[in-house]
């Protein structure tokens, strides 16, 4: 019997259905809730719809960090109306960017799991025009 090999670590078909109204009330139930995490899979794949669950949280109360394989600079290139990828964008406050390296994983860098991921800061990034990376 032939072995399969996946190239990622979630199937593209997973996972199920949750209403938007669900998920915001589950963050408004934790009053220790400071920041929300989103994740893949690919958050990308349905921008339109994270960016307006995100568009929805309390942003006083709550930082938004979204995670992607793709590289930031890609999703720009990648953009257009339809993919809603700018509006994804402009509701995260960080973007951890990169697909997932073996070969760089790193115990050195917070909150990934490999060297080659950023930890881009939106709003400054957005404001400069080049990437700055966030520190924690």
């Amino acid at each position: 019997m032939k072995g399969v090999i996946l190239h990622g670590t979630h199937d593209i078909a997973g996972g199920y259905y949750i209403k938007t109204s669900e998920i915001l009330d589950d963050i408004k139930k934790n009053p220790l809730l400071r920041g929300v995490t989103i994740s893949g899979g690919e958050p990308f794949l349905q921008a339109k719809k994270i960016a307006k669950l995100i568009s929805k949280i309390d942003k006083n109360k709550h930082d938004v960090i979204v995670y992607t394989g793709f590289e930031f600079e890609k999703l720009f290139e990648l953009s257009n109306e339809k993919n809603g990828f700018l509006e994804l964008i402009n509701q995260a406050d960080i973007v951890m960017d990169g697909k997932f390296i073996m070969e760089l994983k790193s115990n050195d860098v917070l909150f990934r799991g490999s060297s080659n991921q950023r930890a881009i800061d939106v709003k400054k990034t957005l404001l400069e025009n080049m990437i700055i990376e966030h520190k924690f």
